[in-house]
């Protein structure tokens, strides 16, 4: 890498030199909430052009748009290629990276810094920063690697810049390691380690736990998300070893109460892993169950409140569930069938079934081109999918492994598809067509292949910017051209490759051993506080006097699936209060768009001289408060420049 000038940026450990960013970009500050031990940072200013050409073949394809894929045409003819021995690493392709990108790699050493990781590895495995580094990779990453690209994060979807802001993110995943030279007949899954993790944009760990010595041995969560109730915590399910099946639990991420873990439901209750929805009371849970459906449970007493099931043929072995609409309608995975469902709950019927051999509507590949509903199994266009979740705009984000278990009733999995891909899918309806399978159609508006083979798991949301987060692990571990064993992937709209943080193991394992090493099945990304974006204002004169009118953009600290009501409030020091007039500022409610789309607020404010020095604040449901002033740039005849955002 050409690195040119280079000065220092943050903060470092004596006796260790960072490399830092070209001294010609200009950085972003970092964020003040890291606790981590020191890291290299690295000016990322050109990937070989030979190295990008190499790999364009795992370039994802053209996506063709919604409305050329409503006219039918011929049926998608589907073969399943042989398996490509040579993978590549998703995170290479395409980084052209501009000056202000950088790169941050946290190494073995850093994690045996981290007090709590230190003293399990002592207190349980007698480990230390001396031991043997192959015997020290059953237990820690041999290193984290994070990179990011600040003006495609900023700048992600089709709205433009969102502003500094949106670097302030954090990105909550677990992972745990999968360890198959410990296996037995008698216990062929076994793992050895378990980390629940916060980092931030930069790549700094702002937490970090080791579950099977802060919880206890054989605990480890697969899918974790913000509480609803405090956002002080994380909730998730443990996985008893490889159960699928533990109770529910609170994690305390900031570490700023007595408990780091509390436990939610009652001893002895054990509930499905994959996933956990709060309901909309607040009182109570909603989790799949069994092999055929989901219920509701009391979290108190862990009573059943509601049961939706379904045939084995329509579900089998659901992945995921999203309770939306105020948990009036379900959106449930159903892996084993590849078919997501759309459910009424309160009549307990599928709405309508995507995909696999029931579904209910007639589907367009990415270039268009029509599966009729019912087609063959080969030429379903997703298999073994995971983490379905509605986003707004008719549009569904799903994971498609490419791993085909539909008719097996042990589970054996098949690979159905060279790699495995993000899809976006969006839902048409066609009122004249009721009844057929063209009432509802799904076309694929949206897809990112890969370049390797996700065998289970795998997440994909998302984001406020408009970009898509990707969570999956390389199922062939001594891939050639592969080195890392889980990912976590930021891509824009465009398709670039705008973040990522991928996990390195021991890929030493054998060739027939494919599963051994670093798991990760999902991934969050939220804020401390509420973020404005976007902010414009305009000047205009009335009868009445001089007056403003105020647009900005909102978003809550996370993806919520209902509508949650926030407040604004704008001073300015020229708003001169008319007779009788108390308030100074002025003040007003408005309701966070669901899915985390865009909260647009458009306010006029009479008797306000000028838009310059207008404050806007936001606040959430929490009491959490972001602000922003509005200040007025010369050079701009549109007066659309704000400075940095804060917290009370």
């Amino acid at each position: 890498l050409d690195m040119g000038e280079t000065r220092m940026y943050g903060s470092v450990t004596p006796g260790e030199a960072d490399v830092m960013l070209s001294e010609s970009s200009t950085p972003l500050p970092a964020s003040s909430a890291s606790s981590s031990p020191a890291r290299k940072v690295v000016g990322l200013l050109c990937i070989a052009a030979a190295a990008v050409g190499a790999l364009s073949f795992a370039s994802p394809s053209m996506t063709a748009t919604a409305e050329s894929a409503l006219a039918p045409g011929e049926p998608a003819k589907a073969t399943t290629p042989e398996p490509m021995e040579l993978m590549i690493d998703p995170t290479e392709v395409d980084m052209d990276l501009e000056k202000d990108s950088y790169e941050t790699v946290i190494v073995q050493s850093d994690f045996l810094s981290y007090p709590r990781v230190k003293e399990w590895l002592k207190d349980v495995h007698g480990l230390d920063q001396y031991s043997d580094p192959a015997i020290l990779s059953n237990f820690v990453p041999e290193k984290m690697v994070v990179r990011g690209r600040p003006q495609l994060i900023m700048g992600g979807g089709k709205e433009g810049t969102m502003g500094e802001d949106v670097m302030d993110g954090l990105t909550l995943f677990a992972i745990s390691y999968w360890n198959q030279t410990e296996a037995t007949v008698d216990s062929p899954f076994v793992y050895s380690s378990a980390f629940n993790i916060v980092v931030n944009m930069r790549g700094d760990v702002v937490s970090i736990t080791p579950t099977y010595y802060d919880l206890q041995s054989k605990y480890h969560f697969v899918a974790l998300k913000p509480y609803p109730l405090d956002t002080d915590y994380m909730m998730g399910t443990v996985d008893i070893e490889k159960t699928q099946k533990g109770p529910v639990y609170l994690w305390n991420w900031r570490k700023n109460q007595p408990k780091e873990f509390v436990q939610l439901t009652p001893e002895g209750e054990v509930y499905d892993c994959h996933d956990l929805n709060w309901n909309v009371g607040g009182d109570g849970f909603w989790v799949t169950t069994g092999d055929d459906g989901f219920s509701q449970y009391e979290q108190k007493t862990g009573t059943q409140i509601a049961e939706v099931k379904f045939n084995h043929y329509l579900v089998n072995d659901p992945n995921h569930l999203q309770m939306i609409e105020k948990d009036t309608f379900a959106i449930l995975s159903s892996r084993g069938s590849n078919s997501i469902l759309n459910i009424n709950v309160n009549t307990q019927q599928a709405k309508w079934i995507m995909g696999g051999q029931n579904s209910s509507m007639d589907m367009y590949d990415e270039d268009g081109r029509l599966v009729p509903a019912h087609s063959p199994e080969d030429q379903n266009i997703f298999f073994g999918q995971h983490n379905a979740e509605y986003m707004g705009d008719d549009k569904y984000y799903l994971f498609n492994d490419g791993d085909n278990i539909a008719g097996s009733k042990d589970n054996v999995d098949v690979k159905a598809q060279n790699a495995s891909s993000l899809m976006i899918i969006k839902v048409v309806y066609n009122e004249s067509a009721r009844g057929t399978t063209q009432e509802f159609t799904g076309h694929v508006v949206w897809r990112y292949d890969l370049g390797v083979y996700t065998q289970f798991y795998g997440d994909h949301d998302r984001l406020m910017n408009g970009n898509s987060l990707g969570t999956f692990w390389n199922s062939v571990r001594n891939a050639p051209g592969v080195q890392a064993q889980s990912y976590l992937l930021e891509v824009t709209e465009g398709k670039e490759v705008a973040w990522s943080l991928k996990v390195y193991g021991n890929n030493t394992a054998k060739k027939d051993i494919n599963s051994h090493g670093w798991l990760v099945y999902s991934a969050e990304r939220f804020y401390e506080k509420p973020t404005i974006s976007r902010v414009s204002c305009k000047e205009f004169t009335t009868p009445a006097g001089p007056s403003i009118t105020v647009y900005f953009t909102a978003h809550n600290n996370f993806r919520q699936n209902n509508v949650y009501q926030g407040t604004y409030r704008l001073s300015n020091p020229s708003h001169l209060p008319a007779v009788n007039e108390t308030e100074v500022d002025l003040k007003g409610t408005f309701d966070f768009v669901p899915y985390w789309r865009d909260t647009k607020i458009e306010v006029t404010w009479e008797n306000v001289g000028t838009c310059d020095g207008t404050t806007i604040t936001v606040e959430n449901q929490w009491g959490q408060r972001t602000n922003t002033t509005f200040a007025y740039d010369s050079n701009d005849d549109n007066t659309t420049s704000t400075n940095t955002s804060s917290a009370f």
